[in-house]
């Protein structure tokens, strides 16, 4: 067996972290969190999206499938986005990015050609990302599925003319993707996976529709954030939430030798795109994905860099030749491996396809691969015993009516168990465990961690408060018990923040944040509220909008979802949950928050 060699701590964080994010359903972030929103989605969205389909402005993604001609853009909420984003008006191609960039981009004067809509979180009512003047998306067309953020779609639906191409998610591993869903919406069949974020799930549409090349700009991984213009107020302003002035290298955890600062969430979702373009790649999907930000600006850099101003001013791509497939899908599986993620090629019975799998240590894959070519031949040993006793062949089953599943039946109509495969494990080990090994040589250079300690008096005010404030929130979310283990391994702690940040800062921060030390008591009392203020608030928001009935909060798995509220996202909840008042006496107040104070307007 094939052993790697001791991985750097930059690699071992990403490494846990997509041990956490991946082993198990229980531990899998999004299991316990989208995929509950996903179904409340695919049910609150039905009458929506029959009155789109009645009113013709609803179509099934896969109605255009390989149509799309020419170049398209992919863009992401990067730095890189800034250097031309100006200029986008002018860009001779299609156009995809998220709701998160969509607004930037009409400022700008170019409204974007997909505006892709994946998370299936809705904005919070609040959001000024669908405002624009006069709510004019021009031609955009929102692309999202069934799933997606009702609210959303909703308003779309109801502020904008446009249309809506629809496409679902497919989890393998779920009933509710691989049948149930079909069956709610069966005009709908072409089938995205989202591969970590959304940047990789429009790389997806894009090649899906037929674009050809592809272009990513402001997919950085790395960097502050884009300048993000909003719509408020009747006139348009920054953002400033964007965090657009971030970015002092004293901010990250980790900075390649081009200067660009990271951290392990950041090459954690990075795969995402990776996998995805490799998966393109492989299948010939895509003959070609670049990026247009210097290797300076991106974390990328396992793709071309092409030339923005010379694609503008000449209206050409990069000759296909100099563009070398293998060498870019190799490196994307180097990059794959030194994160400990791998795609094994087999042979499904319906087409070649890359079994992906993340693990903990590579030393993990054999038992893995082995269990999935058990899983290939017990479904050959299947099809094949359906064949003897019925004396017919795949096809001529599936035409007879005699399979109820709507989609087993399609896949019995094309299926080949002659070209049925699973992997050559020992053959896969040996160029995986070399991948890793060229992995460790050349990321343990490119990404090395910020060794020095953030100090107040070399970083803008600004600057060290952010990172003060992130250290401060992984404090808070950290389990008590291994808090513990963390003060008692540190035997200088007397305020319960050292080691996280440097002793001469302690004080600074405390008193910036207006609070007193107080160790592990912070975790409690009144610092609980300025914890949960910082937390992302979208299940609160839209439990509450989904009216849910009163029995709710006697489920005992529901309970660990409102522990997640903010403070008075949480009252406001329970009140709502509270039986109806009786005869005679007044419902209790609801409080009600003031207008939010409009942010600066560009240029201030």
């Amino acid at each position: 067996m094939a052993k790697t060699e001791p991985m750097d701590p930059i690699q071992n964080r990403v490494a846990n972290e997509a041990k956490t994010r991946t082993d198990s359903d229980r531990s899998n972030n999004w299991l316990v969190t989208n995929y509950v929103v996903e179904v409340r989605n695919a049910f609150a969205n039905y009458e929506n999206i029959r009155q789109l389909r009645q009113a013709g402005r609803a179509y099934p993604m896969d109605d255009f499938k390989r149509k799309g001609k020419g170049r398209a853009m992919v863009v992401g909420s990067g730095s890189s986005l800034d250097l031309y984003v100006e200029r986008l008006k002018d860009w001779p191609g299609k156009i995809f990015c998220s709701t998160s960039q969509g607004s930037t981009l009409v400022y700008h004067g170019r409204h974007p050609d997909h505006l892709c809509l994946v998370d299936p979180n809705s904005a919070p009512p609040e959001s000024p990302e669908y405002d624009v003047p006069n709510n004019d998306w021009g031609n955009s067309i929102l692309t999202t599925h069934p799933s997606g953020p009702w609210r959303d779609i909703k308003r779309w639906k109801e502020t904008t003319p446009n249309d809506v191409y629809f496409f679902r998610l497919h989890d393998t591993r779920l009933e509710w993707y691989r049948s149930t869903l079909y069956y709610a919406y069966p005009w709908i069949e072409s089938i995205i996976i989202p591969f970590l974020d959304s940047t990789a799930a429009q790389i997806a549409v894009a090649a899906y529709l037929g674009y050809d090349p592809i272009y990513l700009l402001g997919v950085d991984y790395g960097g502050p954030r884009f300048r993000k213009s909003i719509y408020q107020d009747g006139e348009w302003v920054v953002d400033p939430e964007s965090r657009y002035d971030g970015g002092s290298l004293n901010y990250y955890d980790a900075i390649t030798p081009e200067g660009v600062g990271t951290a392990p969430a950041y090459l954690f979702t990075k795969r995402g795109p990776c996998m995805c373009i490799a998966m393109h790649l492989y299948h010939g999907m895509s003959q070609r994905v670049y990026t247009l930000a210097p290797h300076d600006r991106t974390l990328m850099v396992e793709l071309p860099y092409a030339d923005f101003d010379k694609i503008v001013e000449t209206g050409e791509d990069p000759p296909d030749a100099e563009y070398n497939t293998q060498k870019v899908y190799d490196d994307l599986s180097i990059y794959l491996a030194w994160t400990n993620t791998y795609a094994a090629p087999i042979h499904n019975g319906l087409g070649k396809s890359l079994a992906k799998y993340a693990v903990k240590d590579i030393s993990d894959l054999p038992a893995i691969l082995s269990r999935m070519n058990q899983d290939l031949a017990r479904s050959k040993a299947y099809y094949q015993n359906m064949i003897k006793k019925s004396g017919m062949s795949l096809k001529e089953i599936a035409e007879s009516g005699a399979v109820p599943d709507e989609g087993q039946k399609r896949a019995m109509m094309h299926i080949d168990l002659d070209a049925m495969r699973g992997v050559n494990i020992p053959e896969f080990m040996e160029r995986a465990a070399a991948m890793h090994a060229i992995g460790n040589q050349r990321y343990g250079q490119r990404i090395r961690i910020r060794k020095e300690p953030v100090r107040a008096s070399t970083v803008p005010k600004k600057e060290f408060l952010d990172r003060a404030e992130g250290e401060y929130l992984d404090v808070m979310t950290t389990p008590p018990k291994v808090m513990k283990e963390r003060l008692a391994q540190d035997k200088d702690n007397k305020g319960g923040m050292k080691g996280k940040m440097h002793t001469e800062n302690e004080g600074a921060y405390y008193e910036s944040m207006g609070k007193a030390p107080g160790g592990l008591g912070l975790a409690h009392g009144k610092e609980v509220k300025h914890l949960r203020a910082k937390r992302k608030q979208v299940e609160g928001e839209y439990l509450e909008q989904m009216d849910t009935p009163p029995t709710y909060p006697e489920n005992k798995r529901d309970k660990v979802v409102i522990s997640k509220l903010t403070g008075d996202q949480e009252n406001a909840y329970l009140d709502e949950m509270k039986p109806p008042p009786t005869k005679g006496k007044k419902a209790p107040p609801t409080k009600s928050k003031g207008k939010k104070k409009a942010p600066p307007k560009r240029g201030q």
